[in-house]
């Protein structure tokens, strides 16, 4: 595992690590395994708003190991090889979750979700029901027999051959939607490797079943950049309507944390 960290994040990490070189890479995974496992790290020594900032970096760096992709944070970036075997990691509050949002999530995501009066897309939260974490996407849309049906597989593989010429599509995507029946708020995380991409129908609605059978790239928003057609923000704020996401990982905010998380980002303003 490699890590790559611009000197401010490096020296955070020097403080109190006691020997934290590059003599002791063993030392090192350990220290990342250690915060990803417990909330007590070896700050004690340190001022109060370091020792925060430090945690959370450290629980991020922790949380994007784990996640096994390239996240930015703020002015670090954090450079992992990917392990598809890689489990959710825990994010152990709200303000941390908010933080995450602030620094790391898609900004037109967060930008359409600022401008629908904070409504959010919803997923599966299978894994961790009752924890905020973060995680690598799930399996593609076209793969994902678990959960859909031979009639809604053979219909995504219709829809893969009309966006073929576009950059998301069933092969790299997963569905989101509006309502809370997905059972969590799901936040794209930017990456240093590729674009947070989105699609979805014009009309809303869901991607299967729909009332009509014709399939069209016209009915299709991708992006939803084409001026005077629908935007992100429109998608949001429609009822039961799917998007599909393209993201490298999502952090992933189960519901009965929803309204202190909508409160948490009213109060900090973001944009």
């Amino acid at each position: 595992m490699e890590l790559f960290f611009y000197p401010a994040f490096v020296a955070i990490l020097l403080v109190g690590t006691h020997g934290f070189s590059k003599a002791a890479p063993r030392k090192q995974q350990q220290l990342v395994k250690l915060n990803a496992e417990s909330s007590t790290t070896t700050t004690a020594f340190l001022p109060e708003g370091e020792t925060s900032r430090r945690s959370l970096l450290l629980s991020t760096a922790a949380a994007v190991a784990a996640a096994g992709t390239t996240t930015m944070f703020g002015n670090n970036i954090i450079s992992l090889k990917q392990s598809a075997t890689a489990t959710p990691v825990v994010v152990r509050s709200i303000q941390e979750a908010i933080q995450i949002i602030d620094k790391s999530c898609d900004r037109r995501y967060l930008h359409a979700v600022v401008a629908s009066n904070y409504r959010f897309f919803h997923g599966g939260n299978q894994q961790e029901e009752q924890k905020i974490t973060i995680r690598r996407k799930d399996t593609p849309l076209l793969a994902d027999s678990d959960h859909y049906s031979e009639a809604a597989l053979k219909y995504f593989q219709q829809l893969e051959q009309v966006l073929q010429q576009d950059v998301i599509k069933p092969s790299n995507g997963q569905l989101a939607i509006t309502t809370l029946e997905g059972g969590a708020s799901i936040w794209p995380l930017r990456s240093n490797k590729e674009e947070v991409h989105y699609a979805w129908f014009q009309n809303g609605g869901i991607f299967f079943p729909r009332r009509s059978r014709s399939l069209d790239r016209r009915q299709l928003i991708v992006d939803g950049k084409d001026c005077g057609r629908d935007s992100l923000e429109d998608a949001l704020g429609r009822k039961s309507c799917e998007v599909l996401i393209k993201a490298e990982s999502f952090l992933v905010v189960p519901v009965q944390w929803e309204e202190e998380l909508r409160q948490g980002l009213q109060s900090a303003f973001l944009v």
